[in-house]
């Protein structure tokens, strides 16, 4: 294997690691050697293991694919190699093998024409996905048969300065829109039109932080510190996954974070909008995990609280105290949380028919009492398989919602998924998602409810 180690404005320098070498520079995580860091499905460098797409991306070593284009520029699909300052092939100075610990020390000084580094190091995930989704729950709108496309880009830079390791991460999805001719024929109808809205352009995730020793400082649009999920997801829309993640928890949060993690103890605390995006009230949430991880498992707990998310009669409950935990065994991986929820509006009198922000589909969109929230419990649990060609998994979960006497909510809500990912080649994989829901009450439009959801698809990823 080849690395190439770079500063923007710097010649290229190839050389062949050690192993010890490797673990000196942090390409080696929890003992094992990783050479292009395998980020639980799709990653895009985000440390949750969130976004799922399952690859195994080993030879993305240093930024390069296969180690073969760090001779002609072509670093991370740039042809280029005057970009960055990148040395033409000619000029790339050879080192012999390193059996050294530590072989940064033993490096040529840099050229006096080299130019202050932009960053010290920059990678860049992305994967690109064609699919056909037919999903029977929401029959009723006419647009529950539809083929796709989409894409992800999760470009990141890190730099260091005067002891801190400053980074800028990004995820951006690339999303297609719905054609305009949604079925609205009636109020409820149209009270779900916001449900099939989407940006062609999206800000998954945007942070800056800072890190210094056993303490980060992140600000910016992140994933959200409650609990972990260690399952992939394989649409932009994160449709494939439990029901708790789905319709309780927030994917995304925006506002700041303060994490502590000595060792395997890890501490997050995050002042927050509540809400993915920017705020619509000037009230903030608090959002903190502790927990134990280590490479083969992990156990913590979470809480958000908030006086509620939008304003006045609009304001809405979205708050959880949860727990989370995983054991990796070879090539299995079990996992689960469980969490104590509060949803609802919070004062009576505002029409669920004039939602416009987007609906939950199992009628969450309800008012008990004045300033006293719905609640329910729920819980999942998942079983990973990464095998050479074929990784998936297994997942159930249930959720009680408190009885209100609406026959529609009162329903316990069970979901069963089952993927599969074949990897046809380093980067091109074959996926496809069932997922069976309990069904068969009167749903919208008095239509009885149907549970089942089919994905299929390939992408191909960096």
């Amino acid at each position: 294997m080849t690395l190439v180690v770079f500063a923007l404005g710097c010649p290229a320098i190839a050389f062949a690691p050690s192993r010890a070498a490797l673990a000196q520079l942090g390409y080696i995580e929890h003992g094992e050697y990783v050479p292009g860091i395998r980020y639980a499905g799709y990653g895009g460098g985000t440390e949750y293991g969130a976004y799922g797409g399952g690859t195994d991306c080993a030879e993305h070593a240093g930024g390069t694919a296969h180690g073969e284009h760090a001779r002609s520029g072509e670093l991370a699909g740039i042809v280029d190699a005057a970009w960055c300052g990148l040395a033409a092939e000619e000029d790339v100075r050879r080192l012999p093998p390193v059996d050294q610990a530590c072989f940064l020390s033993e490096l040529p000084e840099a050229s006096p024409a080299c130019r202050p580094a932009l960053c010290d190091r920059f990678r860049l995930d992305g994967l690109a996905r064609g699919y056909y989704l037919n999903d029977q729950r929401i029959q009723w709108t006419g647009v529950e048969g539809t083929f796709g496309v989409e894409a992800i880009v999760a470009p990141s830079i890190e730099c260091s300065c005067g002891g801190w390791d400053v980074g800028v991460e990004g995820e951006f999805y690339l999303n297609q829109p719905f054609d305009r001719n949604v079925l609205t024929a009636t109020p409820e109808l149209a009270s779900y039109q916001g449900n099939f809205e989407a940006d062609t352009i999206e800000i998954s995730q945007l942070v800056l932080s800072v890190r210094r020793n056993n303490l980060l400082v992140a600000v910016g649009k992140m994933t959200t510190p409650f609990g972990r999920t260690h399952f992939p997801l394989l649409t932009n829309a994160r449709l494939d996954a439990p029901f708790l993640r789905t319709e309780s928890i927030l994917w995304r949060e925006t506002g700041a974070l303060l994490r502590y993690q000595p060792g395997w103890f890890v501490a997050d605390v995050a002042l927050v909008n509540g809400a993915e995006d920017r705020d619509t009230n000037s009230s903030k949430g608090i959002i903190s995990r502790v927990g134990i991880e280590a490479e083969s498992w992990c156990v913590g707990a979470s809480i958000k609280w908030q006086d509620g998310i939008g304003s006045d009669s609009q304001k809405i409950f979205d708050n959880h105290v949860g727990v989370d935990g995983m054991v990796r065994r070879g090539r299995f991986t079990l996992s689960g949380e469980a969490i104590y929820d509060e949803y609802g509006f919070r004062q009576p009198g505002f029409d669920p028919l004039d939602i416009t922000w987007g609906r939950s589909i199992y009628y969450r969109d309800l008012n008990y009492r004045t300033n006293v929230p719905i609640t329910g419990v729920g819980y999942y649990v998942n079983l990973g398989f990464e095998g050479d060609r074929w990784e998936g998994c297994l997942n159930y979960g249930e959720f009680y919602p408190q009885k209100l006497g609406h026959p529609q909510h009162d329903v316990t809500h069970r979901r069963g998924i089952v993927k599969a990912v074949y990897h046809c080649s380093a980067h091109l994989q074959l996926y496809s998602v069932v997922m069976i829901e309990n069904d068969g009450y009167v749903a919208q439009c008095g239509r009885p409810r149907r549970g089942t959801v089919v994905l299929a698809g390939l992408q191909w990823v960096l």
